[in-house]
């Protein structure tokens, strides 16, 4: 049960890094470069202030929070799609199965770097997947580009 609760909290504060991270960053950009191609996507930082960042993500807040994925969908009805030219079909296979071997791989669970990331676009909750990543900031996260990505110009910062 310590344990249990402790890996809660240990989610809670990646949660509010994340959420910091994600958030807060707004207008951070970097300045391009005179030969920089306007195709390449920009980079922010900002150092921020994590104060009431824990007291806000409260546990029904958490619950009530909608999975990101929803953000990929809302780009879909917009049209925001892949195009079907660049994809060629190829000719049908047909594979022999074959039989699996036993795994050797050790269960791993819980994993202590793997968690949620909680964020909020405008004054809507979210709630995606997210890896604690090691950097010099000790607070730098990783989640898929789908979950803060409501098309195309419109990422999460």
């Amino acid at each position: 049960m310590t344990r249990t609760r402790s890996l809660a909290a240990s989610l809670m504060s990646l949660s509010a890094a994340a959420v910091l991270a994600l958030v807060g960053a707004i207008g951070a950009t970097a300045a391009p470069s005179a030969s920089a191609d306007k195709s390449a996507l920009s980079v922010t930082s900002a150092t921020l202030d994590s104060t009431g960042t824990a007291d806000y993500w409260t546990p029904d807040r958490m619950r009530a929070a909608i999975p990101g994925d929803v953000l990929a969908d809302k780009a879909v009805e917009r049209g925001n799609t892949s195009s079907a030219i660049s994809v060629e079909k190829g000719a049908a296979t047909k594979v022999k199965g074959t039989k699996g071997k036993p795994t050797i791989a050790k269960l791993e669970t819980p994993v202590d770097h793997i968690g949620k990331v909680f964020f909020s676009i405008g004054t809507t909750n979210y709630v995606c997947s997210g890896n604690a990543v090691s950097s010099a900031n000790k607070s730098t996260v990783a989640t898929a580009g789908h979950c803060i990505n409501e098309g195309p110009g419109a990422f999460v910062t």
